[in-house]
């Protein structure tokens, strides 16, 4: 994203009523310690590196997210 990171787009969902409560499954290429502190406070909902993906596992988190919501 040319004019901001992942992190500010999740500060900005997560400060708008209309989008704070959307489920996000962050993926990024730093490790996931790195992550969660770049995240704080921010209620993400799972986390995924991108050197580590793997299909099998994000379908897993997606539907575990959707059942937790009852989307």
């Amino acid at each position: 994203m040319p004019k901001m990171d992942g992190y500010e787009f999740v500060e900005i969902l997560r400060n708008d009523e209309m989008y704070m409560d959307i489920p996000i499954i962050v993926m990024s290429s730093i490790s996931k310690d790195e992550a969660i502190k770049k995240l704080g406070k921010l209620k993400i909902d799972s986390y995924m590196q991108k050197d580590l993906f793997n299909q099998t596992e994000f379908t897993k988190k997606v539907r575990e997210i959707l059942t937790k919501y009852h989307i």
